[in-house]
């Protein structure tokens, strides 16, 4: 019965709903830090600045840092979306449920991508984006490297509806968080292959380690472990109840949790105990991407405690974070855009009044995140919520004619044997 209830209801888990909200305002505290105090996301504790403020450096390069990892919250998506889609077929083992996330998927995806991307269109053509000033006050190149290019309805769509997945140019793109929408897409798919292939065979850990082992040699295959994560850890939870065993013990979820937050915060091998992960055999084996890998394991280190501990699960189940939750990817898809219209000309409006480098960023960031939640809202419910139900009903669709086809020829071999 209760999970009959839980599928009615799309089989969301409420935590997670709740730590999708924190992980969007992970997003926008890191991304505003990044355009508006880019002297805090320089990963050389010798830089000028740390030298001036070393109680900064202290702050940077330490798991106080987390409150706005935006590359540990993308990695939490990652997780988070291994762990969702593969929820359904692990509460039931019914394949029948794969077929239709498959068909959704695409259109779930893009038509709010697309909406943000016509927001960015016109913000572009009535010269609404004013993240180059800023950048000049700021000195930002993080700012200053966006919307370089002349704005074409044609080229617009394109990008929404193809390259994003298929062909992204971070150079060209209407959105820049959307650099993970590929990883996104070809992620979810991949998690629901393995599922149909998998999802029942008594395999399926040999196969999810298997890949684990394997990641560290293709680019692509590492971005997709963070979903594999996600499936496995859903697995443990959801039916090996003997395998899970060990993170019903109080210790070994705290442990997990201060490993989690400390390779999470990981920015440079050159200070305090973070030299030891500098020159390793994770840094051999993964090379450039060795601070990615740590921030997969913490990433999946920090959910696999929120889901085996009461507590947490009650904390990220609080209202406002469900809320936050449930117009996170809103949240995600609007942040940017508004950081480089209203935040630039608010910041720029405050600097002409001589206004400290602080107060800009503090009265920046306190006006424009209720906007951008605000905004994520009006649009979760009048957008977001009908491409839900819009990529239902294609879904629908297109299963119901793939069964067709197989009847159809099945009749039509039947007819030809007969004459």
């Amino acid at each position: 019965m209760k999970e009959e209830k839980l599928l009615q209801k799309g089989c969301r888990i409420e935590y997670i709903d709740g730590l999708r909200g924190v992980a969007a305002i992970m997003v926008c505290f890191g991304h505003f830090i990044g355009a508006f105090a880019p002297e805090l996301t320089n990963a050389n504790p010798a830089a000028p600045f740390f030298q001036q403020h070393p109680v900064m450096k202290y702050f940077v390069f330490s798991p106080c840092n987390i409150v706005y990892n935006a590359s540990l919250a993308v990695f939490i998506f990652f997780v988070l979306s291994g762990y969702v889609l593969s929820y359904p077929y692990f509460l039931t083992g019914d394949k029948k449920i794969i077929l239709p996330s498959m068909c959704k998927r695409y259109f779930r995806l893009t038509i709010p991508v697309f909406f943000s991307c016509l927001i960015a269109y016109f913000c572009m053509t009535l010269n609404l984006f004013f993240n180059h000033e800023a950048s000049v006050l700021v000195q930002s190149d993080f700012l200053a490297s966006k919307y370089n290019f002349a704005p074409d309805l044609y080229n617009m769509v394109k990008f929404a509806l193809f390259d994003v997945y298929f062909n992204y140019n971070g150079k060209v793109s209407y959105n820049h968080p959307l650099w993970i929408m590929p990883i996104e897409l070809f992620g979810s798919f991949f998690c629901l292959f393995l599922l149909l292939l998998f999802g029942s065979s008594r395999i399926r850990y040999g196969i999810y380690f298997l890949l684990l082992l394997l990641s560290p040699y293709n680019g692509w295959l590492f971005f997709l472990s963070p979903f594999v994560l996600g499936m496995m850890l859903c697995d443990i939870t959801t039916r090996g109840h003997k395998k899970r065993m060990l993170l019903n013990n109080k210790i070994v979820l705290f442990i997990f949790l201060a490993s989690g937050i400390f390779l999470a915060s990981f920015k440079s091998d050159k200070i305090f105990a973070y030299k030891a992960l500098g020159n390793n055999l994770i840094t051999d084996l993964y090379g450039s991407l060795s601070t990615f890998f740590y921030l997969n394991v913490s990433a999946f280190l920090i959910i696999c405690v929120i889901s085996h501990s009461q507590f947490l699960k009650t904390f990220f189940s609080h209202r406002i974070l469900l809320f936050l939750g449930r117009i996170s990817f809103m949240i995600y898809l609007l942040h940017f855009i508004v950081l480089c219209s209203l935040s630039s000309f608010l910041y720029c409006i405050f600097s002409s009044l001589g206004a400290s480098q602080l107060i800009c960023f503090t009265v920046t960031s306190a006006i424009s995140i209720p906007v951008i939640i605000l905004l994520s809202y009006v649009c979760h419910r009048f957008v977001e919520t009908r491409s839900i139900h819009l990529s239902n009903k294609v879904a629908a669709i297109l299963v119901s004619f793939g069964q067709r086809i197989p009847a159809a020829l099945k009749n039509t071999v039947a007819s030809f044997l007969q004459l």
